[in-house]
């Protein structure tokens, strides 16, 4: 009998102490990856091989041959009457403003399908949704071929289900970029970041998070000038 109240009185400690050292590991966890994203603070000082990546669902969905731009805020008629997606042209003038900054696009295997372009407060259609539902991690036909030589990434993305598309996860899982200095900029209807800088902070723990720009799909007439002033707030462009 005493040795049974024993054995029940060590479980009961052994769980206590398990859910203890759980619960510390989680509340670590989250605070490293509350460390690693600071608002105000700048890259070191220096020079930087930066690269620019984006996101955009113009080339990862597959658009029928004319489109109608008034349908959908993300899509722009460019001079030569092609379509670019505002990520490709935040993502544009970030390269521009960044001398000798490299442009890198995150292109999926297999595009979405789109039948149809759905409005502009539901960016993302049916089979993206499920997509992001399900978690999946679509496989990438773009890759980088030497992401060691970076020691910057600006990452440029579309918020769509308040979240980042899941090719970005899949970009991501891809390449290890500890040490180096990731700096988020996004499109979307008014949700902001949403939790996304967060998400990036889990996935790239070992990385350097500053505080980019988050902007209206809209791309407002001002929008040069803020991407501008917020790279020269961030210390990449004096």
């Amino acid at each position: 009998m005493k040795k049974r109240t024993i054995l029940l009185i060590l479980l009961v400690v052994f769980s206590l102490t398990a859910c203890s050292v759980r619960k510390n590991t989680e509340t670590n966890a989250s605070s490293s990856v509350t460390q690693t994203f600071n608002s105000s603070a700048k890259v070191s000082e220096g020079s930087h091989k930066v690269l620019v990546v984006y996101f955009s669902r113009v080339g990862n969905t597959d658009l029928p041959e004319k489109v109608d731009t008034v349908s959908s805020a993300s899509l722009n008629v460019v001079k030569d009457g092609g379509v670019q997606g505002n990520n490709e042209i935040v993502s544009k003038m970030i390269q521009k403003d960044l001398a000798g900054s490299d442009l890198f696009f995150i292109q999926r295997a297999d595009k979405l399908k789109s039948d149809k372009l759905v409005s502009e407060h539901s960016v993302i259609d049916r089979e993206g949704k499920e997509e992001h539902d399900a978690n999946v991690r679509p496989k990438l036909a773009t890759h980088v071929k030497d992401i060691a030589s970076y020691d910057v990434v600006v990452l440029v993305y579309p918020i769509w289900w308040y979240d980042m598309p899941i090719a970005v996860y899949s970009f991501l899982d891809e390449y290890d970029l500890s040490g180096k200095t990731i700096v988020p900029f996004c499109t979307s209807g008014g949700s902001g970041f949403t939790k996304t800088i967060e998400s990036i902070g889990k996935l790239e723990p070992k990385a350097k998070i500053l505080e980019g720009l988050a902007i209206s799909q809209d791309l407002p007439k001002d929008t040069s000038n803020d991407v501008k002033n917020r790279l020269a707030k961030l210390g990449l462009i004096k």
